[in-house]
């Protein structure tokens, strides 16, 4: 076991699947607080600009989008940003219940969001432009498919359709011409079926993007044109 961090009043954390890129939410007691981040596994760390000597309470990731709620000189707020934006932060309060936030997590539809006056809120992740909501269409297929994107060109929403014909671990991922991924729109077990997937791109800027669904013994990647 090796350690990654050491501090006091660490209140949360959050960590990317690869391991590499960890977020730390340190709330104030003696030294620094705020928010830290390291990007290469953990070996340093350094604070965010943004949230110096701010009390930062929880952490939650949706993909490649951040959420923070903290407090301090600017008030109370939830912040999210998209990591590969890299220090740059939104701050979201206005569908929120209350700014007085414990806690935050989500499901594959909404933020979930927990106050200290005894309330959770609900608010839909496409809010924030990164939400995918997964619908099945009541179809049994014989077999793995993954359709053409409707519409194509599109801007900044289209739909994806895919079918597995039994339940199986689902990934279906959008990735740039670079290679590099950019959404996460599907990552767990899934019954057989056929979905249909809103994915929205308002975060996104205009070019070629590929999206690849992947399960445990199949995988199809198709190319999408965002134009703006």
């Amino acid at each position: 076991m090796s350690k990654l961090f050491t501090g006091n009043s660490i209140r949360d954390f959050s960590v990317n699947k690869s391991g590499s890129n960890i977020t730390i939410a340190k709330f104030y007691s003696s030294g620094e607080s705020g928010i830290f981040h390291s990007n290469d596994y953990g070996n340093s760390f350094e604070l965010d600009p943004n949230f110096i000597n701010v009390n930062a309470y929880s952490i939650h990731q949706v993909g490649e989008t951040e959420f923070v709620s903290f407090f301090g000189s600017q008030g109370r707020a939830i912040s999210y940003r998209n990591q590969s934006t890299n220090n740059v932060w939104t701050n979201t309060n206005e569908d929120i219940y209350s700014t007085r936030i414990d806690d935050i997590t989500s499901n594959d539809t909404y933020l979930f969001v927990s106050h200290a006056d005894s309330v959770i809120s609900r608010i839909k992740l496409s809010h924030f432009g990164i939400t995918t909501d997964v619908e099945s269409l009541n179809e049994i297929p014989q077999n793995f498919l993954l359709s053409q994107n409707y519409p194509n060109p599109f801007n900044p929403s289209t739909t994806i359709n895919f079918s597995i014909p039994k339940q199986t671990n689902v990934s279906l991922k959008v990735y740039d011409v670079l290679g590099k991924e950019v959404a996460e729109l599907v990552n767990t077990e899934m019954s057989n079926g056929s979905y249909k997937i809103n994915f929205n791109a308002e975060n996104l800027s205009s070019g070629i993007y590929f999206y690849t669904l992947k399960t445990n013994e199949f995988i199809s990647t198709r190319k999408m044109l965002l134009v703006k």
